[in-house]
């Protein structure tokens, strides 16, 4: 396995891995893009309610992002559970809501439109944001998913070094993928 790393020299060499050879993303038109700081300032931006992300978008004309939303975690098993933690509870509610009014991934993806739209706004801009500092277009997420269920070592997704399993997680979200990319092709120009 290769990482692929960039070196500072300043008065210390320093050197900062990137991310890994193998998760290199090689779009449609052919530009390489690494997925790590990509994903890395997605989080960075939304501090308090993303928990974890992965750009998808090898050999497709753009990348999307599957997001996960920070949930409690099951002690016994680590497994996550729909139930948001206190801090992304707080957060939604003082951003998009009346109090109390989304506890838990479910309640997010049955939303009324109206406060689901508000959500993914918060959303929104946040993936905004982490589009700011691409330095080309290929590089930026042009939509989002949220899906229902945390990243986890029990659930399969990651390694025990707690690495993402590219692979795995694309194939278990085969087709909501699948249908993102194709609402985008039958709907150009228009963001979710």
């Amino acid at each position: 396995m290769y990482n692929i790393c960039k070196i500072d020299s300043c008065i210390v060499w320093n050197v900062n891995c990137l991310g890994r050879l193998k998760e290199l993303i090689i779009t449609a038109g052919g530009e390489n893009v690494a997925p790590v700081p990509i994903e890395g300032q997605l989080k960075n931006a939304l501090p308090q309610l993303l928990s974890n992300c992965m750009v998808v978008g090898d050999r497709r004309k753009f990348l999307i992002v599957l997001i996960t939303l920070k949930v409690e975690i099951l002690p016994e098993n680590l497994m996550p559970t729909k139930t948001f933690t206190p801090e992304a509870k707080k957060f939604l509610n003082q951003e998009c809501c009346a109090p109390n009014t989304v506890d838990s991934i479910d309640d997010y993806l049955n939303a009324s439109p109206d406060l689901k739209k508000k959500i993914d706004a918060v959303i929104q801009k946040a993936v905004d944001k982490a589009n700011e500092k691409a330095v080309s277009r290929a590089q930026k997420m042009q939509y989002f998913l949220v899906i229902p269920k945390d990243f986890s070592l029990p659930g399969g997704e990651l390694t025990p070094t707690l690495k993402l399993k590219r692979a795995v997680v694309e194939k278990m979200y085969k087709k909501e993928i699948d249908k993102v990319y194709a609402d985008a092709e039958a709907n150009p120009g228009k963001t979710e």
